[in-house]
């Protein structure tokens, strides 16, 4: 995570958080560690948002909504009385069990080994779980019907920006996160369980049901997404092309302000075209080709593909 740093996370910050990289390595899976190092780099949502385990699948919450009333009182005069108000929030884990297949004739005649068709196969199932778990991450059930509840569908709606950009095709977010160490989180449930099946041979069946023997390996994991504080998320949204829709410092600024002292963004998250969107608006006729920006208000940018163009929140 030594990017984070450099790109201005403090070392602390990274230091703080338990992810599943390092579950993984916890749990003595050094060549699961191995294939999550190098796939997470296309999904910084796993790098940055710690892990948290769960000795079941669900996590159940007791979150306070509104502080209670205080105040002075008047020599003979009952003090101010009020309860604060609280909420039971209640997150699931949901079953995540992609797998690999690969032909075993095919895999024991390759010039390099089988170790190498098995290597491939591995890393390339575990790339497309992060970076559909990176959706989810985002959208949740509008990106997968059967996954957990992303932030699109837990974030307070109260905290969010409108570029008003009505191009459906083009319209797109950017989040503001307060990530400290357990406001974002996602859920490991079943004890943290997160691993790959050992390599075994097994009878698949190709598209017409003949049978074959073929090497199969699968992944196992319980995940959700839980958001201790609500006030800890916000985004923009309805961001496009459109002459004065595109992303600008004063969206940022507009976010920047709700949220709470003490609890403002520590991160934006936001793709690649937002990225460029803002840049362009940093030139200027005597600055036509600023530095590219890795930051607004001071608050670092980290970009991710799992933010879409096209997709702001919409069922598809």
């Amino acid at each position: 995570m030594s990017q984070f740093i450099r790109e201005g996370f403090s070392e602390q910050w990274v230091q703080d958080r338990l992810t599943l990289l390092d579950i993984a390595i916890l749990s003595g899976g050094e060549g699961l560690a191995y294939l999550i190092d190098e796939t997470t780099r296309h999904c910084p949502e796993f790098q940055i948002f710690p892990a948290k385990t769960l000795k079941g699948t669900s996590y159940k919450q007791l979150v306070r909504i509104e502080l209670p009333k205080v105040g002075f009182r008047h020599a003979n005069e009952g003090a101010v009385r009020g309860k604060g108000k609280h909420e039971n929030r209640r997150y699931e884990c949901h079953i995540f069990d992609p797998r690999w297949e690969a032909d075993k004739a095919v895999a024991d005649a390759h010039e390099d080994g089988r170790e190498v068709v098995i290597a491939d196969a591995a890393e390339g199932v575990m790339l497309a779980s992060f970076q559909h778990m990176g959706g989810v991450f985002y959208y949740g059930t509008i990106h997968d019907p059967k996954s957990c509840a992303g932030l699109l569908e837990i974030f307070d709606t109260k905290m969010e920006v409108d570029a008003t950009g009505t191009t459906d095709a083009q319209k797109s977010s950017v989040w503001g996160i307060h990530a400290s160490r357990d406001q974002v989180q996602w859920l490991l449930g079943a004890g943290g369980k997160f691993g790959m099946s050992a390599v075994r041979e097994q009878d698949v069946l190709d598209a017409g049901g003949s049978a074959y023997v073929a090497y199969v390996q699968g992944l196992l994991a319980h995940l959700g997404i839980g958001i201790r504080d609500l006030r800890s998320v916000g985004r923009i949204k309805n961001l496009t092309s459109q002459t004065d829709k595109k992303l600008t410092e004063d969206h940022f600024k507009e976010l920047w302000a709700k949220f709470q002292n003490g609890a403002k963004p520590t991160v934006w998250l936001l793709n690649s075209t937002q990225h460029m969107h803002y840049w362009n608006s940093l030139k200027t006729e005597h600055d036509p080709n600023p530095p590219m920006p890795t930051s607004a208000l001071n608050i670092p940018f980290v970009i991710t593909d799992s933010i879409v163009d096209g997709h702001d929140g919409e069922k598809q």
